[in-house]
């Protein structure tokens, strides 16, 4: 299935999304929380790290990164669920006592994936 800005917003109210993410918020920083995830969503978003992070000398915030996943596939989540994502992706934090992980990852813009990825995932 495939998801553009703002599609799965509609699909996420009907699926119980909204409910998740609502009685989750004591969770929110929380890196567990992406285990919880529904497995939709858990796909696209492994997916979506699969094509568009990289490794970087410089360093991104969890918030930041949720914000562009966020803008590119229209499905809010918490930026503990970034951060539970990036660690089973291999990458580790800068200083995971922070609130807010920072990585040493960029975020390749969709004009970038078309270079970098041979099949679009969205």
């Amino acid at each position: 299935m495939k998801y553009g800005p703002g599609e799965f917003s509609k699909l996420s109210v009907k699926a119980g999304m909204k409910e998740w993410i609502e009685s989750r918020q004591n969770m929110c920083d929380n890196p567990r929380i992406y285990d919880e995830l529904p497995q939709e969503v858990k796909v696209t978003l492994d997916r979506w790290i699969a094509v568009s992070i990289v490794p970087s000398k410089k360093e991104r915030s969890s918030y930041g990164i949720k914000t562009d996943f966020h803008r590119e596939t229209g499905i809010y989540v918490y930026a503990g669920v970034i951060n539970g994502a990036l660690l089973k992706a291999g990458y580790q934090p800068v200083n995971p006592k922070d609130t807010n992980w920072n990585f040493k990852v960029d975020v390749l813009k969709r004009k970038d994936l078309k270079s970098y990825s041979p099949c679009p995932v969205f």
